[in-house]
């Protein structure tokens, strides 16, 4: 899958990021009280 952080955050939030220092890629099941299962593979970060 391949996704563009940078354009992402500008639709989600409708601004231009300031410098990004991290990325958090999170599992949880603390608003419903069930349980999860993840897995994740090679993370690839690239600029253009």
């Amino acid at each position: 899958m391949y996704r563009e952080i940078y354009e992402d955050y500008k639709k989600l939030f409708g601004k231009e990021p300031t410098r990004i220092i991290g990325i958090a890629i999170m599992t949880d099941t603390d608003n419903t009280g069930g349980s999860a299962v993840a897995y994740y593979d090679d993370i690839v970060l690239v600029s253009n």
